[in-house]
């Protein structure tokens, strides 16, 4: 038996999202609720930026910004064999699309959110 404490990270994170796939397959409300979620958590995976709101963030925020978007993004990526991923990376593709084409990238939460979306 594996001890679930000392797996790494990363290896949690993605049996999580193989996890929610094959549910949100079953399931595809499920999808909306846990994107519903990420786009009340960070505004960045809609996307849209607020121009004013940089004032107000610290090194906490943009952490958390990161952490958002590496699994969102990861959530567009994972692909498992045998089932369809309902929020697959056709969607990835047009998020890439939108936020290039609709936010500028002249602050440092656009480009956090680029890079950990990448």
């Amino acid at each position: 038996m594996v001890n679930f404490y000392v797996v790494p990270l990363v290896i949690k994170l993605l049996l999580l999202l193989l996890n929610i796939i094959s549910h949100c397959t079953q399931f595809p409300q499920a999808m909306d609720i846990l994107l519903a979620e990420f786009h009340k958590a960070c505004i960045y995976t809609v996307p849209k930026h607020i121009v004013n709101s940089q004032s107000a963030w610290d090194s906490d925020a943009y952490q958390r910004l990161d952490s958002i978007m590496r699994l969102y993004g990861a959530l567009v990526q994972t692909d498992i064999r045998n089932v369809t991923n309902i929020h697959g990376i056709e969607h990835g593709w047009a998020w890439f699309a939108r936020f290039l084409n609709k936010i500028s990238a002249n602050n440092r939460a656009t480009a956090t959110a680029l890079n950990a979306y990448i």
